[in-house]
Formats: C-alpha cells, sequence, structure tokens
C-alpha cells in the first residue's frame, strides 16, 4: 500500500529510482572528513572511501552538509552563490598538471600541515588553496582555455558568478552594495565581462574542477549503490551573486528570520534578504529550476533546507528587532496553497528526491501537504511526543514511514549532550522505548538508542557519523559539546570546524565500529 501509494505521488518518478525499501545512512559535513590523502578539510575525494565503506556495511545514504562557496563565510548555510561549489573542497593532487607548477611542493607541505591541527582552520585553509589555483591557473591556461568556455557555454551561469566574484576581489571582498555605482547594476556591465574576461576564466576553471571531482564522486556512488543526499538552504547571503544579479527576486529591505516561541523569547533575525515567492512563481520558478537542474548533476536526494519557509517566511524591517516581523503572506488561508505549489514545482524541476527540513512549528495542514506530494519530513526523535495529547514520546514504530528519523542535527546538540543535560527527558524517553536509564549515556544506552532508531517505521534512518563513532573511546572528543558542528545564534570560533579524530580508513578498519552498523542496517 505505502509503496503503491508513493509511486502514485508527484515525487513517484524518484520514489521508483530509490525505492521505498528502509534505508539507513550517516550524515556528514564534507570539512570534517579525515583521510590518508586529505589536506586540512575534508576534500570531494574523501567521500570515495567513505562510500566504500557504508556499501560494505549495508548503508545506502550518504548525506552531507551544503558544499556550495561561501566565499569568506565559514558557514556551509551563507552561500555566495546558488550554484557553485566551494573550491576549498578540491583535491589539488588530483588536478592534472598540477605537481609541474612552481611551488607545488612547498603548497603541498603548507596544507598537510593543518592535518595537524584538531579543527578546521578555514580562513588559513581557503587562502592557501586559492594562492596555489591562482598558480595553476597561470600554468594551464592556455591549455584549458577552450574548456573552460565549453564550460561556460554549458553552464552559463557561471559568467555573471565569475564576475561577481571577480569584482569583489577588485574592491578587497568588499559587499556588492558598496560598490561603484555602476558596478552595482548587473545588467550594465556586459562592457565589464572584457575587460575582467581573465579572471571570470579563473573562477570557471574552479567551477570546472569542482564540477569533475563532484560528478566522479556521484559515479562512484552510483556503481556502489549508495545514494548521495544534498542540501539545498532557501536563504543565500545578501552579498551573493544572486541577489547581486536577479534583484527581482530578492527583498532588500527586509531580512529573514522567526517571531517569538518558546525557545526564542526575542525571535530571531538570520540576516537573510527575502525571497520574493510573488517574482520567483512569475517566472516559472526558473530560479528554484536552475539550482535544482545543476545540484542534480552531484545527489540522488537533497534536503530542503527551512521547509517552511515555502508556506510563510517571517520578515523584519531592515534594522528591526525580530518581533517587529511580519508573516508573509499575511493572508494564513494562503499558505497551505503557496507551499504545496512551490514544492510541488521543486519536484518538478529535477530527478531528485526531495526530503522535508520540516522542524518547527509548521502550517497545521503543511504535514499533510508534504505526504500527499511524497515528500519525507524529519522526525528528530527527541522531539516527536503526542504534544497535543499527553506530551508523551512516540515510540519509533509509529512513526510516519515517510520521515527521515535522526538522533540528532548539525544544529543541536549530539545525542549524549541532550542526555547528560536534559535527564528527566532522556529518562521519559528511556522508559518509552523500554530501555534501563542511566544519567550518563553509557555505550549499553547510546548502542540501544541507535538500535531502536534504525527500527523505527520511517523509510529512511540518517544519523550524524559522530553519534556512532562516540560509542567507541579512542574516537570520542573529550566532551559533548566538543562534537557539535553548529550552536544557532552565538557567533563561536569552533562553529563549522569540526574534524574527526579518526580518518575514514580507521574508521574502516575498526571492526566493532563497522560491526554496529552492519547490525543497524539489518
Amino acid at each position: 500500500m505505502l509503496n503503491d501509494f508513493l509511486m502514485s505521488s508527484p515525487a513517484g518518478d524518484a520514489w521508483a529510482r530509490i525505492g521505498t525499501a528502509p534505508r539507513h545512512g550517516i550524515n556528514t559535513p564534507l570539512f570534517s572528513l579525515r583521510t590518508e590523502t586529505s589536506q586540512g578539510v575534508g576534500e570531494f575525494p574523501d567521500l570515495l572511501p567513505l562510500i566504500d565503506w557504508m556499501e560494505e556495511v549495508g548503508f545506502s545514504i550518504v548525506q552531507i552538509l551544503p558544499i556550495g562557496d561561501t566565499g569568506t563565510s565559514p558557514s556551509p548555510y551563507n552561500a555566495l552563490s546558488s550554484l557553485a561549489l566551494h573550491p576549498v573542497y578540491l583535491h589539488i593532487p588530483a588536478l592534472a598538471e598540477a605537481n609541474r607548477v612552481p611551488g607545488y611542493a612547498e603548497s603541498q607541505k603548507k596544507l598537510r600541515a593543518f592535518e595537524l591541527l584538531p579543527r578546521f582552520s578555514y580562513h588559513e585553509v581557503v587562502c592557501e588553496k586559492l594562492n596555489f589555483l591562482r598558480a595553476y591557473f597561470s600554468h594551464i591556461y592556455e591549455e584549458k582555455k577552450e574548456a573552460i568556455l565549453d564550460f561556460a557555454k554549458e553552464h552559463p551561469w557561471v559568467v555573471s558568478y565569475g564576475l561577481f566574484r571577480a569584482l569583489k576581489e577588485k574592491n578587497r571582498q568588499l559587499s556588492w552594495q558598496c560598490w561603484p555605482r555602476e558596478e552595482k547594476e548587473r545588467h550594465r556591465l556586459s562592457h565589464l565581462e572584457k575587460e575582467h574576461q581573465k579572471e571570470i576564466h579563473f573562477y570557471t576553471l574552479l567551477q570546472m574542477l569542482c564540477y569533475e571531482q563532484m560528478r566522479a564522486v556521484k559515479e562512484h556512488a552510483e556503481k556502489k549503490g549508495v545514494y548521495l543526499l544534498g542540501d539545498l538552504p532557501i536563504l543565500l547571503s545578501p552579498d551573493s551573486a544572486d541577489v547581486w544579479a536577479e534583484r527581482s527576486l530578492f527583498s532588500l529591505q527586509e531580512t529573514v528570520g522567526c517571531p517569538p516561541d518558546l525557545f526564542n523569547y526575542e525571535g530571531q533575525n538570520w540576516g537573510f534578504p527575502v525571497l520574493k515567492w510573488d517574482e520567483v512563481a512569475q517566472s516559472g520558478y526558473r530560479w528554484w529550476q536552475n539550482r535544482l537542474s545543476y545540484a542534480s548533476h552531484f545527489f540522488h536526494l537533497y534536503r530542503i533546507d527551512h521547509l517552511v519557509g515555502f508556506f510563510r517566511i517571517w520578515a523584519i524591517p531592515l534594522g528591526k528587532s525580530p518581533i517587529k516581523g511580519r508573516f508573509l503572506s499575511s493572508n494564513r488561508k494562503l499558505w497551505p496553497f503557496h507551499g504545496k505549489e512551490r514544492m510541488q514545482a521543486l519536484i518538478e524541476a529535477s530527478p531528485m528526491l526531495p526530503i522535508g527540513e520540516d522542524l518547527g512549528i509548521l502550517p497545521k495542514e503543511a504535514r499533510g501537504i508534504l505526504e500527499d506530494l511524497g515528500i519525507s519530513g524529519t522526525r528528530v526523535t527527541r522531539w516527536v511526543k503526542y504534544w497535543e495529547e499527553d506530551g508523551q514520546f512516540v515510540r519509533g514504530e509509529d512513526f510516519d514511514p515517510i520521515s527521515v528519523s535522526t538522533l540528532s542535527t548539525h544544529d543541536t546538540p549530539t545525542f549524549s549532550g541532550w542526555w547528560e543535560s536534559s535527564p528527566s527527558e532522556a529518562k521519559l524517553y528511556a522508559d518509552s522505548r523500554k530501555i534501563a536509564y542511566h544519567k550518563n549515556l553509557t555505550p549499553s544506552l547510546r548502542d540501544a538508542c541507535l538500535e531502536d532508531l534504525h527500527r523505527s517505521s520511517s523509510i529512511f534512518h540518517i544519523n550524524l557519523l559522530m553519534e556512532y563513532a562516540a560509542l567507541f573511546p579512542e574516537f570520542s572528543f573529550p566532551s559533548a559539546e566538543e562534537e557539535r558542528i553548529n550552536v544557532c545564534g552565538v557567533e563561536l570560533q569552533s562553529n563549522w570546524s569540526l574534524r574527526y579524530l579518526a580518518t575514514v580508513e580507521q574508521f574502516r578498519e575498526h571492526r566493532p565500529l563497522s560491526s554496529l552498523l552492519e547490525r543497524c542496517a539489518q
């Protein structure tokens, strides 16, 4: 029955490719991976041994956080392009002729030295890689010029993106809103494309190389029967190539956030520009179609970040506090219609299967609409309760099958961090699972909670890699706080800098860890 329902849903074609049998997977930031060849950051090819390991243990999903170009920002959710991949993830030794570039050995030595650091040193690694890549571009330019032009013809967005990056470089990385008047107006800049042609070609080369390395990862995953799950943020930096080039799609007089709630009494202001959904719709959702079409070169599934924003957005007047914001649209009766129409457009735009990040307070009709469309929601098990009844935890066996079960997300404390900071909740959780409670999340308790999650009725069971690795002291950090990927709303140096204590090869060779994953996948 479930299979027939999903196959006949609007997302049926994507379900037919993925299948409706239970699937198990891991979630990781790419930057957190270490391998025997990584250079201060997890790189595109580092996903290859991870995929091999997942195939060996019976897992078939590898989910990663966004890998888009974020410029000077370490947050993967602060993209300066809706399409460009981040060149920091390029593995330089894999580039043709790289070892013949003057300074190659010295640069490699510097990059390998970053592997000795406990955290991802974002700015230093980006700087060193870009410095070498500029030298590489000079060395390879004449040989690659035709290929660069061909890539730009096939992916014309890269010209606008390249010009944006070139002008940011010219203007000392200042926001485009601080540029000279003629450079602010994208439609007047055709003459500047000629003036900055070589710089545009540099950024086009970087995107071509990123495309080749990430495309090879997808092809390898397909050979292994593993599916890649990407992450597409709904929001972009105000200082992005998209906002600069397609001003009509964004409101710069308001920023996106969320209204006051039980967890944030003053609300939140995320600083992202408001997407003008009416303008997007009038263009036939071209902006989203382009994003999804390009992402489908790299992924089989994608996570829709901030799914509630497809129904309504909390818009805050520029410079005002979140409490002064308002919902767009103001007519609540239209929210279900908007959400359904917009997500239907996404489904039609690519062969990928969408996964909804439907956390937080949603319009009451939203989850029914997601189900009708064939879009899985997300179930963070510690938050799944009978909220409108007695507040008890919902057991995994009673989860909606069209969902992803997980113990934690990149924005939450890890499961052990929550367990130790919320003992009364943790005890209720253990009782609901018929697991003997202990105030510390002991290895046997963690093991039982992982097994319980993988036996839930959700089709997808996906956890952060650290939720498994933390079971073993040799892979564990001294505290649960050090395992966190991000703390929302707080500027911390530790945000977006997590790197694992072991390489993928060491994880893979660790028989007890692999046995745990094999057991979870059964």
